[in-house]
């Protein structure tokens, strides 16, 4: 077996040296980023915090990013058997994958024939016991979901690379959608517990408690991006779900504050603001660390509630409240400069005081640097993200007849998923 490993240097390890012995794990994580060069920049930069000791490209090549005697810092809260923090004990692999929130695809087969080697070399160096190659998923069921439904686990266990159960698949499949009873729940958390796993959660409906940081979207049409969100996050039934646009759905188009996660209709423009200050401030003044994100569109700029909300809000330099502004360069009428000008929006923002950042609301690593840099800082601020309506699709890009929508074609809804695939 020939395995051939570039060195690639990152900072981000605790010292002093492990000892062999206590190298018990391999943690297998994708990165969960578009772009391979952000996934590995982010893995070497101090700032980051993050890190892992080998990262498999696309192409199949393996860097080592931190030498395996030291702790790189990939697990982050975990928990297995009676193991906290997993760093302490493992081996951390990243793959280059775009993950579930970037179009979610298969791991590529040179990914795979590296890997393969790559836990050939290390299983045998450290006599690391199959059960205790696990997914970030594994160790950290409530946050994680890496590497993923499209990890081929089966497939590594077959060459005795990776431990798989032993059920029959039509077996499996049979009692994945069946009823249970409440003790047989029980059984199987217990059983589960057994294994391994610390603390699991089902996936049951989500109570308004559980929403811990709030996100309130003020740009009406947008609060339909949610539903499907909350679909994944059990809150919205198949019922419900299927009755989307019908008559008398649950789903309305401006937003239901009936359904957790949902905390306010947003038809009328330029409130939101002012609401989420309102419930930052209430938050703080009950001691709750909790975070408001409003999302707002530029041609809410027009409406002075709007401009008194942010002096507001900078007056109090509320800074657990972050207020992203999409601008589109569109508005119901038209292109937003026809209509009244209000550029330089950020010059503007900044005027009143307020520490603003601009980035490109489609780059997924810009709006996660922004947010991790607004959640970092002690006064209020705001983030634009310059985005374009209907962006990916010929069928509706930059096209202002798409304010309302219009049912498509069936061609038309061919022709959009080939582009956005």
């Amino acid at each position: 077996m020939w395995l051939k490993i570039t060195s690639n240097y990152s900072p981000n390890f605790s010292t002093p040296k492990r000892q062999k012995k206590n190298i018990k794990y391999i943690i297998i994580h994708y990165t969960g980023m578009k772009n391979e060069l952000s996934a590995l920049n982010r893995l070497i930069d101090l700032k980051s915090k993050v890190s892992a000791h080998y990262f498999i490209k696309k192409n199949g090549k393996i860097l080592n990013l931190v030498p395996d005697l030291y702790e790189a810092w990939h697990a982050g809260k975990s928990n297995w058997k009676n193991i906290k923090s997993l760093n302490r004990y493992s081996i951390g692999i990243e793959i280059q994958n775009p993950g579930h929130e970037n179009f979610y695809e298969k791991f590529s087969i040179k990914q795979m024939n590296s890997l393969k080697k790559l836990l050939r070399f290390l299983i045998k160096k450290y006599k690391v016991n199959l059960e205790n190659i696990l997914g970030h998923s594994d160790i950290a069921p409530n946050r994680k979901k890496d590497p993923g439904e499209k990890f081929p686990w089966k497939e590594l266990a077959k060459l005795k690379l990776a431990y798989w159960h032993k059920l029959d698949q039509k077996k499996l499949e049979k009692y994945r959608f069946k009823r249970i009873k409440s003790s047989d729940k029980n059984k199987f958390f217990i059983n589960l517990h057994k294994i391994g796993y610390v603390k699991v959660q089902s996936r049951g409906p989500v109570s308004k408690k559980k929403f811990l940081d709030k996100l309130l979207i003020s740009k009406g049409h947008a609060t339909s991006a949610l539903y499907p969100i909350l679909r994944d996050h059990g809150v919205i039934s198949k019922n419900d779900w299927n009755r989307w646009g019908k008559s008398q759905s649950q789903l309305r188009i401006f937003g239901n504050t009936s359904i957790p996660g949902i905390d306010i209709t947003s038809g009328s423009l330029g409130h939101c603001i002012g609401s989420g200050a309102g419930m930052a401030i209430s938050y703080k003044n009950n001691n709750q660390d909790k975070k408001v994100y409003v999302v707002i569109s530029e041609g809410e700029l027009y409406e002075g509630s709007t401009w008194e909300a942010l002096l507001f809000a900078k007056h109090r330099e509320i800074d657990n409240l972050t207020v992203i502004i999409d601008v589109n360069s569109l508005i119901i009428l038209g292109n937003t400069s026809d209509c009244l000008k209000i550029n330089p929006i950020k010059e503007k923002i900044d005027g009143l005081g307020i520490d603003t950042q601009e980035v490109d609301g489609h780059n997924i690593d810009e709006l996660i640097s922004a947010l991790s840099t607004s959640d970092a800082s002690q006064t209020f601020n705001c983030i634009i993200a310059n985005t374009t309506k209907g962006k990916g699709s010929s069928v509706m890009e930059n096209k202002k007849n798409w304010h309302y929508w219009n049912p498509m074609t069936k061609e038309e809804i061919k022709i959009t998923r080939e582009e956005l695939e």
